[in-house]
């Protein structure tokens, strides 16, 4: 029986949960997995639910306010009641309005207030004037701030997404690589068994003496304990995928089918698209772009800690006894020294330095990595080749030496030694193909997507594992 369709038998056979799939485990299946309900998906995204809560938090400072105030008092000396119910606005310019009613009899305790029987209506506007002038205040840098916050936040999702989908997809590639391992030792076991066979029956007639059989034997019991290690590779790699779909490995097995290591994908990226693609999408280098913006504002913010702290008022009021009256009001401060503004503003331009250097160094480790993954899968690409043709010669020469000894020219540790070779070429040959398809993983995080599926070859049809000779 060829190999190739030896493997796939095996694999149903030797190994839990192939028989009675429901379904093949695909990436297009595994990203139904990868959703909010899943908590590595929500842990990596979930602070920007956070920071957008928190955004729209600051929209409250706008609020429409109302107030109520009541007064009444009665010492020895003097007497007095103040009714007081108003609304206060506040609006992005900094400007705040405020209407009301109130009515004061007798003697205030906080102020000099005093109205007709019938109390007064007021209306009120306070202008800070350099706030105004230069289009910035407290109320609207929290609120821009709580912006950036948020939109940043945006991205680091995205950014941990992209380690994410990575680190879920290169566990489902080990799976399938692990699996095959399995089936190779898997058949390898076959092979000593069914010759286990052979040699007992010349063994039987005398025409092979017993140490001939003492020594199958002992290769069945190696090739046993290298399969369970080969299993035990399989079954932590089952539960490092099963981890992140939320699945015991055990309902993994039972639920899903794997398909055969896949080749990669032939596409062709040129270095300098993908190198610009990745300055163009990457979410570490938008997120750094963002704390850049969040320094222009604060800068914005401190200027106005050159200018006095001047805020105008005008208060008019109608009184239902005393008719109309207005109140005009100014207010103002200022640091002599501004040592609060030189210390900001230094701190602001060293923060903004010190995300310029790190977007430098962020495109340089960019630029770096893309270089390193192009050649290595260069390299990678050769070294399969390379590895196909060495399976061909070693599966020949393993066939020659089990005819040879089939005719009484050889002997079984040199068929032994023949057929390990043959087992650690082919193994070769899929650890190449592993490291390739982890290699597209790779390029395509340094891109910045924090969706793979449309890197990712769906089956394994076009995999060929050949070996002439097999359970011989």
């Amino acid at each position: 029986m060829r190999l190739q369709h030896a493997v796939p038998l095996l694999m149903a056979l030797l190994l839990p949960g192939s028989v009675g799939a429901k379904e093949l485990l695909t990436p297009a299946v595994i990203e139904t997995y990868l959703n909010e309900k899943n908590p590595y998906i929500y842990t990596a995204v979930g602070q920007q639910y956070v920071s957008q809560a928190r955004a729209e938090a600051a929209e409250g400072a706008f609020d429409t306010r109302v107030g109520v105030k009541y007064d009444n008092k009665r010492y020895p000396a003097s007497e007095g009641e103040l009714a007081d119910v108003y609304v206060e606005k506040a609006t992005e310019s900094g400007v705040e309005f405020l209407a009301g009613y109130r009515r004061a009899e007798g003697v205030q305790e906080y102020n000099n207030i005093k109205t007709g029987d019938d109390g007064e209506v007021r209306l009120g506007v306070k202008v800070p004037v350099f706030a105004v002038a230069k289009g910035m205040n407290e109320r609207r840098y929290q609120l821009e701030s709580a912006a950036i916050d948020a939109a940043r936040s945006t991205y680091d999702a995205k950014e941990n997404l992209r380690h994410l989908r990575f680190d879920v997809y290169a566990a489902y590639y080990t799976l399938l690589y692990r699996r095959s391992v399995a089936s190779l030792e898997s058949v390898l076991l076959e092979k000593a068994r069914e010759r286990e066979g052979f040699v007992r029956s010349k063994v039987g007639v005398g025409e092979l003496p017993e140490i001939a059989l003492l020594e199958v034997q002992r290769q069945i019991l190696n090739r046993e304990q290298r399969r369970l290690e080969a299993l035990n590779g399989y079954r932590v790699a089952l539960g490092s995928l099963a981890r992140f779909l939320g699945l015991p490995p055990d309902a993994l097995e039972a639920r899903y089918t794997l398909p055969i290591l896949p080749e990669e994908k032939a596409e062709e990226l040129r270095f300098e698209k993908a190198l610009q693609t990745a300055w163009d999408q990457r979410p570490d280098l938008r997120s750094l772009q963002y704390d850049k913006r969040r320094f222009g504002l604060q800068e914005e913010y401190n200027d106005l800690s050159k200018y006095p702290s001047l805020n105008v008022a005008l208060y008019g009021v109608h009184d239902f006894v005393y008719d109309n009256g207005v109140k005009v009001s100014l207010e103002m401060s200022f640091p002599v020294e501004r040592r609060t503004y030189a210390g900001r503003k230094k701190a602001i331009e060293k923060g903004e330095r010190a995300v310029d250097e790190a977007l430098q160094r962020k495109r340089i480790e960019i630029e770096t990595a893309l270089s390193n993954r192009f050649t290595t899968r260069r390299m990678l690409r050769e070294n399969l080749k390379s590895a196909a043709e060495e399976v061909s010669m070693a599966e020949k020469l393993e066939a020659a030496e089990v005819k040879k000894y089939r005719l009484g020219a050889g002997d079984l540790v040199m068929i032994n030694q023949r057929e390990l070779t043959t087992l650690e070429v082919r193994q070769k040959e899929l650890t190449y193909r592993l490291r390739l398809l982890l290699q597209a993983l790779e390029i395509e995080r340094e891109l910045g997507s924090d969706s793979l599926l449309a890197a990712m070859p769906v089956s394994g049809e076009n995999m060929t594992v050949r070996t002439e000779g097999a359970g011989q």
